[in-house]
């Protein structure tokens, strides 16, 4: 639940900033334009962004859960921190990588920003259920 999260706001917010370079060269753009298009990325990065971001907050999770086990800290604020710094972690590392950024988005400090957003939402999220007293005792 927590990935599907931040991979929807994440695709969402990176749709919303490539719209808005499309806008900002004159390109005027109609409210059904902008649901097509988010649409379309969020069904055409399912393939590729959606297990890239998957594997990253395993990652991320699975290193807050050892060190909350060590260390006595705000547990929602630990997995939102670590929701937000395994997505610029993850972004960083493929530009490092690659040579570019896979994702239009991220080239910009905002865009980096507002997927690093995303993760941290989905490590709100993720604290939520995975802390929650009802999940605990089934």
């Amino acid at each position: 639940v927590a990935t599907i999260a931040a991979y929807f706001i994440g695709t969402v917010l990176a749709s919303q900033f490539a719209l808005a370079a499309l806008n900002s060269m004159g390109i005027e753009l109609s409210l059904d334009d902008r649901l097509m298009v988010m649409a379309g990325d969020l069904f055409g990065l399912a393939n590729t962004y959606l297990p890239l971001l998957a594997i990253t907050l395993v990652l991320g999770f699975s290193t807050t859960i050892l060190l909350l086990r060590f260390l006595s800290l705000h547990k929602t604020a630990l997995f939102m921190v670590s929701g937000f710094s395994s997505l610029l972690a993850i972004h960083l590392i493929l530009k490092a990588v690659l040579g570019v950024s896979p994702l239009a988005a991220t080239r910009t400090f905002a865009g980096l920003l507002s997927q690093g957003f995303a993760g941290a939402l989905g490590g709100y999220i993720f604290s939520v259920i995975f802390f929650s007293p009802n999940i605990r005792e089934t």
